[in-house]
């Protein structure tokens, strides 16, 4: 919540912010599709690794900013997409949602299907 106090004298404005509330921060989507074809078996675990820093990031970002809320929607795909949230969530629930048996390297990687699945 902001109020602004204005003094007629000099016409300055001064904005005193309140605690945030949690419905008045903006909701910022982050969609990550993440390639899970053949190709990246050999990156892996420093793939899996990198996404849950970002995830852990993100989560201390909540805590720490006023302004904005971090949600995000992930989603894996080689010639197929599987979205492994329903919509987008916070982070940490994400976290526990991206277990290692959830990112398997096999398959064919079929970008057209992520264009499908960003478009909607």
């Amino acid at each position: 919540m902001v109020k602004i106090m204005k003094n007629n004298a000099s016409h300055t404005e001064h904005r005193i912010l309140a605690p945030a509330e949690e419905s008045l921060r903006k909701i910022v989507q982050i969609i990550i599709p993440l390639d899970k074809s053949g190709s990246m078996a050999s990156k892996r675990t420093e793939i899996f690794s990198a996404v849950h820093e970002l995830l852990s990031t993100l989560s201390k970002e909540n805590l720490d900013n006023v302004d904005v809320e971090y949600r995000v929607r992930l989603a894996t795909f080689n010639d197929q997409i599987t979205e492994l949230t329903e919509g987008a969530l916070p982070p940490e629930d994400v976290t526990e949602l991206f277990g290692e048996e959830e990112y398997v390297c096999t398959g064919l990687t079929g970008l057209a299907t992520v264009y499908d699945y960003l478009d909607k």
